[in-house]
């Protein structure tokens, strides 16, 4: 691959089914690739000026393959290199002076994963070995921390992949406390985590507003910006959220069993849930589940209500952008470690710091030849690293 070095600190490459672009006859204007939990693929734009009509001669058509390849350096200055796969999904242009510019829009490279349907069951298996066929049929990787306690028959109903991705993971289970999330990150990972599980007090990246020595730390730039989401997600889900079953087997109704609390192991030593409301109602959103004919895993209703309880929990949330490469990844952890200055002296900002949850990564590019990575970090409240058990 031969890249365009756009600065010092920075090289580009760039593959259009598999022909590479010399980009002395280009100009990038732009370029933004995102990861998050809440897409089924990473997508991205790629803003570039034709200096010299290239792709009149070679016109851009549907769904092809374009690999980016970004070479910059972290913050020891080492080199490091990272090649996205994706696919034009569209390309509109527009004339500007002798130039034109084609605005591109992009989509990870898995066709199958979004447009091929599946009418097969994965047969008595657990929800992690049926979302690793997925990711192999996909011709994704895979990654799982946990092993879960959910087999059974899942089928495919003719849904297209990435919806079976996420049926599945809806019930999924491993125990009383797991919370399963899935997604696929930038490097066409499909990740299934049980964001219970991970060890909030060892972060494995830590973002600071201030100069650090620490080779995992990582100084932000520009505004850390807040954001709350709590009030939609606890009136919808979280106070006293109810979830009947219905099994036909059982003489009485009133021997099916409902859930209505969950217990949530959290970083945050005080939850974004207001329990005077809580307390304040004798009964919330109710919810019957589809009637239980045996073929499903134990705890299925169970993990449905579980994950839509815990998710919903993670409600506050922060934008940080860092300037150069790091290694921080989706549905990992992150610490964060906010100062300000009163006086001569550099104070913690304990409301902000702390441990956070990574659900969504971007990488950018400017036309000034700027890198920089966005993230977005949530947790279920606000202070300090402190793990404790509260049920809600």
């Amino acid at each position: 691959m031969t890249m365009l070095k756009v600065t010092e600190r920075l090289s580009i490459g760039i593959t259009i089914d598999h022909l590479e672009l010399d980009l002395t006859k280009f100009k990038v204007l732009f370029l933004q690739l995102v990861a998050s939990t809440n897409y089924h693929l990473p997508f991205g734009r790629l803003q570039l000026s034709d200096l010299y009509g290239y792709f009149q001669k070679y016109p851009l058509g549907d769904n092809q393959t374009i690999k980016i390849d970004i070479l910059t350096e972290n913050s020891t200055n080492k080199p490091v290199t990272t090649s996205y796969s994706m696919r034009i999904f569209n390309a509109p242009h527009k004339s500007q002076g002798s130039a034109v510019v084609y605005d591109m829009i992009l989509i990870y490279d898995a066709p199958r994963f979004t447009h091929e349907s599946n009418s097969e069951s994965f047969g008595n298996v657990s929800s992690r070995t049926a979302l690793s066929i997925v990711a192999e049929n996909c011709g994704l990787d895979f990654y799982s921390n946990v092993a879960t306690a959910d087999n059974q028959v899942w089928r495919g109903h003719s849904d297209r992949y990435c919806a079976i991705v996420r049926t599945i993971a809806s019930a999924g289970y491993v125990d009383n406390n797991s919370c399963m999330v899935p997604c696929v990150s930038l490097d066409g990972t499909l990740n299934y985590v049980d964001v219970s599980r991970l060890d909030y007090a060892k972060p494995t990246t830590t973002f600071t507003n201030t100069q650090s020595g620490d080779l995992n730390s990582y100084t932000t730039v520009g505004k850390i910006v807040e954001h709350l989401k709590a009030g939609v997600s606890n009136t919808l889900n979280g106070y006293k959220l109810k979830t009947h079953a219905q099994i036909p087997l059982e003489a009485e109704s009133s021997n099916f069993p409902s859930f209505s609390s969950v217990l949530s192991t959290t970083a945050s030593s005080s939850i974004n849930y207001n329990k005077n409301i809580g307390s304040a109602i004798a009964s919330g959103r109710v919810v019957y589940a589809p009637i239980n004919c045996g073929n499903v895993h134990p705890n299925y209703e169970k993990a449905i209500h579980q994950n839509q309880r815990l998710r919903a929990l993670f409600g506050t949330g922060l934008d940080v952008c860092v300037a150069g490469p790091t290694q921080a990844d989706l549905l990992s952890v992150a610490g964060l470690n906010i100062y300000s200055m009163q006086g001569s002296d550099r104070v913690l900002n304990s409301t902000l710091s702390g441990a956070y949850l990574i659900l969504g990564k971007g990488v950018f590019v400017t036309a000034s030849g700027n890198y920089y990575e966005k993230f977005l970090l949530v947790r279920q409240g606000k202070n300090n690293i402190q793990s404790s058990s509260q049920a809600t």
